[in-house]
């Protein structure tokens, strides 16, 4: 049965829209499904929210302290072209400077190769091109406000269900609680995919007007004017072109398949190519890992198996 009213929708937002950044209609049931039983059976039933100050790139920054270095990391540098084949591949960043490597793995989300923002050569064959837009990239917008006082209850989240747009400033959290940032007067309320697409390509302060109004429908018309306000726009950012990917409805496995295949001496990793864990950070490392280990594979002679065969998906 379909959610009807404001409530019922705001409900099917919150169980499903807040995880995957779009509606269940729109989603896999069979992806979502091995999704969520693979990371909230195996590893946790919570959500956890990171304050940690130092930021979630401490994580990478850990891990790679023990052999990353200046020398063999190009950083600020972006990638324009990629010319790969069965014995080499060729990359051009946007400064000039050419890297010519034995094997690449290709780390850009579904969404920077949606976008075509990075010019592969030759062009990716058709079974490959059909897997990557196979995938959505999705988007989840995060907008916070500090306040010079706390005006809401003592609650970590409180929904929002507007009256004619499913999705329209939905759910709302505060970091002012016990546990999080207490006495920081800071709230964030999030939007997913189209109502981020929105928000993107208004103004901040269309977007402040829009959530203030929404506010005083629910506080009264005395609450204070926020004196910061923040959100990042990563569907605009050519670097990420989204937030995270999601199997939309009539994905297969034949395309899911196709998206992880490796082209000639290029591969392809990150959390849109895990089947477990898309759109987590964990799916990105076990992805990394997973990937990095057949690249090993090939440098030191063991098995490396490259194929140039037609790999489309049967109807």
């Amino acid at each position: 049965m379909l959610p009807e009213t404001p409530y019922e929708k705001v409900a099917d937002w919150w169980v499903f829209d807040f995880e995957y950044a779009d509606t269940s209609r729109a989603s896999s049931m069979i992806g979502a499904a091995i999704n969520n039983n693979e990371t909230f059976i195996t590893w946790s039933a919570d959500d956890e929210f990171v304050i940690d100050q130092r930021g979630y790139a401490t994580l990478v920054r850990e891990e790679a302290k023990n052999f990353a270095t200046n020398e063999n990391i190009l950083y600020n540098s972006v990638v324009k072209n990629i010319v790969y084949s069965d014995t080499a591949v060729n990359i051009t960043l946007a400064n000039g400077t050419t890297i010519l490597a034995d094997y690449a793995i290709c780390t850009f989300s579904i969404g920077v190769l949606q976008h075509n923002d990075v010019k592969f050569i030759p062009t990716f064959p058709s079974w490959k091109r059909e897997a990557i837009f196979a995938i959505k990239m999705v988007t989840y917008t995060k907008n916070f406000l500090k306040f010079p006082r706390k005006f809401w209850k003592n609650t970590q989240f409180f929904l929002y269900a507007d009256s004619y747009r499913r999705g329209y400033y939905p759910q709302w959290q505060s970091l002012s609680e016990i546990g999080f940032l207490p006495r920081s007067n800071i709230l964030f309320v999030t939007v997913v995919t189209d109502e981020s697409y929105v928000v993107e390509a208004q103004s901040n302060n269309q977007t402040l007007s829009q959530i203030m109004t929404v506010l005083k429908s629910m506080f009264g018309n005395d609450i204070p004017d926020p004196d910061n306000f923040y959100y990042y726009r990563w569907n605009q950012d050519p670097l990420y072109r989204g937030s995270y990917s999601n199997w939309p409805t009539g994905t297969s496995e034949c395309q899911f398949a196709n998206a992880q295949r490796s082209i000639g001496r290029l591969y392809f990793a990150g959390e849109a190519y895990s089947q477990k864990y898309f759109g987590f950070v964990h799916g990105a490392y076990m992805e990394g890992l997973r990937v990095g280990k057949l690249v090993a594979d090939c440098v030191s002679g063991n098995s490396c198996v490259t194929s140039n065969l037609d790999y489309s998906c049967q109807r």
